[in-house]
C-alpha cells in the first residue's frame, strides 16, 4: 500500500484548556488528529507521549488555570514542534525515579523521545516547555 504524501500543513495547532487532570487526554486526542489530518502517523505515538508529559507536568505545576498547546511543523527543517506554555515561571526539574515512584519519569521520557527538548520564558510571563521530533 503507498502512503499518500502530507498535505502541507497549517501554520499550527493552538489549542487553550484549563488545567485538569481531563485536559491532558483531551491535548493528547487534538495532537493525534492534527497529525493524523496531514499524513504524519508515523509520529503520532511518540507525540502523544511527550504532549502527555508536558500536559501533565503543567496539569501538575498550575492546577485550574489556562494552558496552551501548540503543535508544528518546523519550516527551516524537518522537525515538528510541540510547545506547552504554562503560568509558572519554575523551571521542571528533571528528578531521578525510583522502581516504585509513580512520577518522576516525564522529562526522562521525553528527553528520549526528542531530538531536542528545553525551556524558554517568553515576555508574557510563564514558561513555554518544548520539544521537537525528527519527521522523516
Amino acid at each position: 500500500m503507498t502512503r499518500k504524501p502530507p498535505q502541507r500543513l497549517p501554520e499550527n495547532c493552538r489549542r487553550s484548556v484549563l488545567a485538569t487532570a481531563a485536559s491532558v487526554g483531551l491535548l493528547r486526542d487534538v495532537t493525534e488528529t492534527f497529525l493524523r489530518k496531514y499524513g504524519l502517523d508515523h509520529v503520532i505515538d511518540d507525540s502523544r507521549v511527550i504532549v502527555s508529559e508536558l500536559a501533565t507536568n503543567a496539569v501538575n505545576a498550575v492546577p485550574g488555570t489556562v494552558v496552551v498547546l501548540d503543535v508544528r511543523l518546523l519550516q527551516d527543517r524537518p522537525e515538528l514542534l510541540i510547545e506547552l506554555w504554562d503560568q509558572s515561571s519554575r523551571r521542571p526539574v528533571q528528578v531521578p525515579a525510583g522502581p516504585d515512584d509513580e512520577t518522576g519519569r516525564g522529562l526522562a521520557i521525553v528527553g528520549a523521545l526528542a531530538a531536542d527538548w528545553g525551556v524558554r520564558y517568553p515576555p508574557n510571563g510563564g514558561k513555554t516547555v518544548w520539544a521537537t521530533l525528527k519527521v522523516p
